[in-house]
């Protein structure tokens, strides 16, 4: 027996009913979606703030360690270098293989010395530069590089190896009178694979951008920007303080949400 057609005005009913199930179901998965994208974004913002913490922190701990056995502070790229000066397989990436990269002494005031900082040279009448080039007991720490290889074809280009933080920027530097490197200021971190050691890196005391009562290592937050001191509020810099006896290490975060 032959089932009765139904009447097309139930079959358009029918119709209608599954197009408003389909519009509900896309209704609920937007609001989802509206609601879970800022918070799995604030989360991974937060998780990008506490690593560059850490690495702040990590990196302070590692000048502490190279001043506590060669008696300075070094350029931030320089904390990775291995022994040595061999450039066997491209292994351009040895603290003997270093040339015009400045000391910093930790226990002189850094106005003291600006000027007259040491140079990390086989030619230095410094017995302390001597046996830190051939008694180096480095790599102090590893980390992600602004370079694309481990090892750089060249000793030109072997410096350009500088700490990066989770937005792609490098790290910075900072003693009591301001950046160390004389390739100061925001064009010099727009480029991280064209930095070059020459400048950015050279462990010069300026009296460029921030000062601290401390040295410091400063990430430049989300917005890859320095901020005014003055507008805390306005900013997000990542800013680790370190190295004066009697006072703790610590952690500065300028938030601008």
């Amino acid at each position: 027996m032959i089932a009765p057609a139904r009447p097309p005005l139930l079959r358009l009913r029918r119709r209608a009913l599954s197009l408003a199930e389909l519009l509900v179901v896309l209704a609920i998965i937007a609001l989802v979606t509206v609601i879970a994208i800022p918070t799995v974004t604030g989360h991974m913002e937060r998780a990008r703030i506490a690593s560059a913490q850490a690495d702040c922190r990590a990196l302070a701990q590692a000048q502490d360690a190279c001043a506590a056995i060669h008696g300075f502070y070094v350029p931030l790229q320089v904390l990775d270098d291995l022994p040595g000066d061999s450039v066997l397989n491209n292994d351009a990436d040895r603290i003997g293989l270093e040339a015009n990269i400045l000391l910093i002494d930790p226990l002189i005031r850094p106005t003291d010395q600006q000027g007259n900082q040491p140079t990390l040279s086989g030619a230095s009448n410094n017995g302390r530069v001597l046996d830190m080039r051939d008694n180096w007991a480095g790599p102090f720490i590893d980390f992600r590089r602004a370079t694309n290889t481990p090892n750089p074809q060249s000793q030109g280009d072997q410096r350009n190896d500088f700490p990066l933080d989770p937005w792609g920027q490098p790290y910075r530097f900072f003693s009591p009178i301001g950046v160390i490197g004389t390739g100061a200021g925001q064009e010099a971190i727009d480029d991280p694979e064209n930095l070059s050691s020459t400048s950015f890196g050279d462990g010069a005391l300026t009296t460029v951008e921030d000062h601290f009562d401390r040295y410091a290592v400063m990430s430049t937050g989300r917005d890859t920007r320095f901020d005014d001191q003055l507008t805390l509020i306005e900013g997000d810099d990542i800013v680790h303080l370190f190295s004066v006896v009697g006072f703790e290490t610590g952690s500065l975060v300028r938030f601008p949400f």
